[in-house]
């Protein structure tokens, strides 16, 4: 009996402590949640507090304001709105990469920004249900993925341009060292051809004017010369003499035979040549000016028989 008598009196303390343990819990869960109460009041009332002060400076700022600050004031006011709007019309899917709006597009589409959505398909796919901001997502970053793929096609098209480039410059690069002299080897070949057409003409004595020039060009740094080929010896002459009194045509083809010596010889005896055609044109101007004023022969005919009857 005494053992028992024990363990209820132990069982009524437990029962006892786990009561006032409860009771202490809720009150101090009461005193909590009322606290709480107490700063979430006190916390709108202060944000409503703030909001009215805020208003009151507002207002009273525009009573005090100048007329231009008050229009300076509307015009930010009118631009921040138009800022707001166009960007409510311009967002969509489309990336700022892309030039085009729902106002500005090849396609006259006011509704070009706007998700497209597949009724039947997502039903087929069993996404009838999806939400409209998943299915935004979803297009946003699919259209985003094909933009960068683009961008990588591109990437890589201009890597592969710039790379053939590089390479034809490498090939001109080796071509220009293998085949550098032939331009200069080429040039010396025609000039000596030209020397021995000139040469030819010469000994068959049917020489050109510009075949005496060249003749005077290569023994002009002494009086007499005697050629490598064994011909006779020659008197250097004034090389302004063999331009003088020729023919119309005859100048024409100096002039060209000019070109072509000083195209062979480059910068070499420029000055030479230079002269050369200064006194041949003046020359051919007065022959032309010559053969204006020169009777033909019927009428210088004519004019002798007159002369014959006069005297």
């Amino acid at each position: 009996m005494g053992s028992k008598l024990k363990k209820e009196r132990r069982r009524s303390r437990s029962s006892s402590r786990e009561h006032k343990k409860k009771r202490k819990r809720s009150e101090s869960t009461d005193e909590s949640s009322a606290s709480s109460g107490d700063f979430q009041k006190k916390l709108q009332d202060h944000r409503k507090e703030k909001r009215e002060q805020k208003k009151v400076d507002k207002e009273r700022r525009k009573e005090v304001e100048t007329p231009e600050e008050k229009r300076a004031r509307r015009l930010a006011k009118k631009l921040k709105k138009q800022e707001k709007r166009k960007q409510q019309v311009d967002d969509g899917y489309l990336p700022p990469s892309v030039p085009y709006t729902n106002l500005n597009n090849p396609f006259n589409d006011p509704k070009l920004s706007d998700t497209f959505v597949w009724k039947k398909k997502l039903d087929t796919e069993g996404r009838g249900d999806i939400k409209k901001k998943d299915l935004e997502r979803e297009t946003k970053d699919r259209v985003r993925k094909n933009l960068y793929e683009m961008e990588e096609l591109k990437r890589n098209r201009d890597a592969r341009l710039a790379a053939r480039e590089d390479y034809d410059m490498i090939k001109r690069d080796q071509e220009k060292a293998m085949y550098g002299d032939w331009d200069k080897t080429e040039a010396d070949f025609q000039l000596q051809q030209a020397k021995v057409r000139s040469q030819l003409r010469i000994e068959q004595n049917r020489a050109k004017p510009i075949d005496l020039l060249i003749r005077y060009i290569d023994y002009k740094d002494e009086p007499t010369e005697v050629d490598k080929t064994g011909d006779k010896e020659f008197e250097l002459e004034d090389p302004f003499k063999y331009i003088r009194n020729l023919t119309i045509d005859d100048y024409e083809d100096l002039f060209e035979d000019i070109k072509v010596c000083r195209k062979i010889d480059g910068i070499k005896n420029a000055d030479f040549w230079e002269d050369i055609i200064t006194i041949a044109s003046d020359e051919l101007r007065r022959a032309k000016t010559s053969k204006k004023e020169a009777p033909t022969q019927v009428v210088q005919g004519d004019i002798e028989k007159v002369y014959k009857v006069c005297k």
